[in-house]
């Protein structure tokens, strides 16, 4: 059912003060990952093995995440079960079994060095001829792996290995986004589930997707006319 933003009751627009806290705590959290990410300097250094080694920034962001979920339910008292029996956690977990089981079947398939080898051996004609079809490429494999760096792991060696130009590579970087035909992506459930009006479904951001994956590869490829 769809509603109209006039149908939202007031009961729905009103916040707990500790409501408004837990959201404070969690803008918190993300405030200190922007400001490390921004100045890495201000990270711990170790030595490992006679190396100094600093956080990596997948793991950084995932221990100011967990942080900001142990304040929540420490300080302003969350139940767990409501976290778990909510829409929101059910659909996260939902697109993530489904993430990873197309990860792994996309780069099982097309990691495998036989089929590396074949696909060197009968694209790569077709690749160096006419270039342009490693777009098409790039894009079904990001729809179906839905992972930007293993389709980049995948894809853009092969290109290189074949002697495609680097600056080509650079134009058509944006097709690694191309996973929004397949609504797996948690941000993209995460989106329809917080639209409170019913609006906002998984094929809507097919079209808005590829208007900007093309526009972006257009502005590239005129970018590049001046280097």
């Amino acid at each position: 059912m769809n509603f109209s933003p006039s149908e939202v009751t007031c009961e729905e627009c009103t916040h707990t003060k500790t409501a408004k806290y837990s959201t404070f705590v969690f803008l918190g959290c993300v405030l200190c990952i922007i400001i490390f990410g921004l100045f890495p300097s201000l990270l711990p250094q170790y030595t490992v093995d006679g190396k100094s080694v600093k956080i990596a920034t997948a793991d950084l962001v995932q221990m100011f995440m967990y942080l900001s979920a142990a304040l929540n339910i420490i300080l302003f008292k969350v139940k767990s079960t409501k976290i778990m029996n909510s829409p929101a956690t059910s659909n996260a977990l939902g697109a993530a079994l489904v993430v990873l089981g197309l990860g792994w079947v996309g780069s099982t398939i097309f990691g495998s060095p036989g089929n590396q080898e074949t696909l060197t051996t009968t694209v790569g004609d077709i690749l160096t001829n006419y270039p342009f079809v490693l777009i098409l490429i790039c894009s079904f494999v990001a729809m179906i792996i839905g992972a930007q760096t293993a389709v980049a792991a995948i894809i853009f060696p092969l290109a290189l290995s074949l002697g495609i130009s680097p600056i080509f590579l650079v134009i058509i970087v944006q097709c690694l986004n191309f996973n929004f035909i397949i609504p797996a992506q948690p941000t993209l459930l995460l989106a329809c589930e917080l639209d409170r009006t019913g609006r906002t479904k998984t094929v809507s951001f097919i079209l808005p997707g590829i208007a900007i994956t093309a526009f972006s590869i257009i502005l590239s490829y005129g970018l590049t006319l001046f280097i």
